[in-house]
């Protein structure tokens, strides 16, 4: 779900950043959590889904806890060399700043 983020960085992503940089296993834990969570993006919407089935097309739920989810994508992104992940999140932020943001 949407949670997946904050959930696998901040204890995977923290044991790496904080502990050892070489701790076997943590890093293809994170990039597979990348990728499950980029099954929740809708290139037409430009977003990743919140909650609900990801190929439900009547519905598109977002909340702005998504965005805790950005670190994820761009940090697989660049140590899997999987640029599809960074331009995901990169479409993400653009896209809740067009529509979340207000003027004032």
């Amino acid at each position: 779900g949407h949670d997946i983020g904050f959930m696998i960085f901040g204890s995977f992503g923290n044991g790496i950043v904080w502990g050892d940089h070489n701790v076997s296993g943590y890093t293809p834990v994170i990039v597979e959590a990348a990728h499950s969570l980029a099954k929740r993006y809708n290139p037409l919407v430009g977003m990743t889904r919140s909650w609900g089935d990801i190929d439900d097309d009547k519905q598109f739920e977002v909340i702005i806890d998504n965005l805790m989810n950005l670190e994820l994508l761009f940090w697989a992104s660049a140590v899997s060399g999987n640029e599809t992940l960074g331009e995901i999140a990169r479409s993400h932020a653009t896209r809740t700043g067009e529509l979340w943001i207000r003027e004032d």
